[in-house]
Order: structure tokens, then sequence, then C-alpha cells
């Protein structure tokens, strides 16, 4: 459901866990093809150089462009949560999930963490579920990050406060 070209960065400090996982951990394994294809979806955006929401928001979608990352149209799609680390001038996923349109409701599969069993959360609009990703402790750092954004798929759903 999405394809991918472009160059992987496979020493994205942001994914250094998920790396091991795919090369050490058996329930993980992939192939080399999938190994690069998960890679260039989920690497880093760099956005040094810039200070705002707006730019960004510009810097993912650009992002998603250069990487030729496209989604077939469905009702299921990704949900990813980008994060900002000033330190390192970067946006990286801090949490991703799966949503199924079903009927008049959305299904949100998420996984908390690698230990964490999957789970299965029913919404009644993205509003709901957008307030949910946000009510996460674990996404606010010291304050000197800007807001997070959410995609769904090569879209901004939220683009910060």
């Amino acid at each position: 459901m999405i394809k991918t070209k472009g160059k992987a960065n496979h020493n994205d400090t942001f994914m250094m866990f998920d790396v091991d996982a795919i090369e050490n951990a058996p329930q993980f394994k992939m192939t080399k093809s999938d190994k690069k294809k998960y890679t260039i979806l989920f690497n880093s955006v760099n956005v040094k150089g810039t200070k705002t929401l707006k730019q960004h928001k510009q810097k993912i979608l650009k992002s998603f462009k250069s990487k030729n990352i496209k989604f077939k149209k469905s009702n299921i799609s990704l949900i990813s949560l980008y994060m900002h680390s000033p330190s390192d001038n970067l946006r990286f996923i801090g949490h991703t999930g799966v949503l199924i349109k079903n009927n008049k409701s959305l299904l949100f599969l998420e996984k908390f963490g690698p230990e964490a069993p999957y789970q299965i959360t029913k919404f009644n609009s993205k509003k709901q579920l957008i307030n949910y990703l946000l009510s996460r402790n674990d996404i606010y750092g010291d304050k000197t990050e800007l807001s997070p954004i959410i995609t769904q798929n090569d879209k901004i759903i939220y683009g910060g406060k």
C-alpha cells in the first residue's frame, strides 16, 4: 500500500532501536528491500534553518516528495506523529499507527512499545483521534521544541499550535 524510492539513511539516530530490532530480533526480520523502504518512510526530517511550524510542515511535505513516497488510496492509512528535536534540528516520528475507516467509525491500531501488545481504539471522528494522540505525555519534552505535527499518509491533519 506504500511505495518509496530514494536513499535510506540507516545511520539515523532516531531509528537506531528500529534498525537494531530489524537486524537482531527474529520477529522483526525483513528483507533488505523492505528494510530500505521502512527506513526511507520513517527517517527523520532535517529542519535546520527553520523556526516556525509552517516551515516544519513544508519540510515534512517536501520530504515525502523527495523520497517519492506514494500511498495507495484505501480505507486504511498510516498516522504518524512528528516530534521536534531542536538540538538535532530534526523532526522525527515519535509514534505511528494504522487507521482503518470502518463504516461510521475509525479504528486506530497502535503499539506503545516493542514489548507492549497491539491495541485498537475506536473513534467517531479524526478530531477525537488527534486529541487522543496529543494527550500522550511522552510526546512533550522540555518545552523548547515546537508542537507535534500529525500526518495521515502524506497529508498533514494537525499542524500544531
